[in-house]
């Protein structure tokens, strides 16, 4: 059970991040507190950083970061797959199968 508590697994997450020394680093299930309370202390000086939540009520979602001295970071986008699936042209066989196995 200590190893789910936050207060144990957030010093370990920062340190594997800075040890990995990553010029692109991408989190999924990233939660709102730790990417502002462990994530951007630690990297946002080095770092361009975004996290794009889920269009839900659950606040977690994509973190991204990104080593300024590496990339310049010309255009931000934000979207959501399931708008990306529905309206492209080119994804409308992965829909028809998405749809076909979960109709709601």
């Amino acid at each position: 059970a200590a190893a789910l508590d936050m207060a144990y697994r957030q010093p370990l997450l920062g340190r594997e991040l800075r040890r990995l020394d990553a010029d692109i680093v991408l989190l999924q299930e990233c939660g709102y507190a730790i990417f502002h309370k462990c994530l951007v202390p630690l990297f946002g000086e080095a770092y361009a950083m975004r996290l794009s939540l889920k269009a839900s009520r659950v606040s977690e979602g994509c973190a991204m970061l990104v080593r300024r001295q590496a990339f310049e970071i010309l255009e931000e986008r934000e979207a959501l797959f399931r708008d990306v699936l529905r309206s492209s042209p080119a994804l409308r066989g992965v829909l028809r199968e998405v749809v076909a196995k979960w109709p709601d």
